[in-house]
């Protein structure tokens, strides 16, 4: 499957609900054993928990490690390419070692707590 993320998500891949959104879409498709190819050009807007809801969910479930054979994405700028491996790297920490995710969680709880 190869997914052009703008005709999809829109030209703003920045809010929670975009990245549900590109779940919803995309996760039968992995679950099936499928490739799929994400397309980022001509996105005008890409943020960070547009990424956490998205690919680092995908990546906090794949307890078999299949996720990076499945899934590959294309025409990101660098910036935005280096933030959304951070986000996938910490996802799969989070979903190896139980104590790192408490540790997040917790650290997570205090700053709503703050707000």
């Amino acid at each position: 499957m190869r997914m052009r993320v703008r005709d999809t998500i829109g030209n703003f891949a920045s809010t929670a609900q975009a990245g549900q959104r590109l779940v919803e879409i995309i996760e039968p498709t992995l679950a099936s054993g499928e490739p799929v190819v994400l397309d980022f050009s001509d996105v005008q807007s890409l943020a960070a928990v547009f990424f956490t809801h998205s690919i680092g969910v995908l990546a906090e479930k794949d307890t078999a490690n299949r996720l990076p054979q499945l899934l590959r994405w294309e025409n990101l700028p660098p910036l935005d390419e280096a933030i959304l491996n951070g986000i996938v790297e910490d996802a799969a920490r989070r979903r190896e070692d139980p104590r790192y995710a408490e540790a997040c969680y917790k650290a997570a709880m205090k700053l709503a707590e703050r707000d």
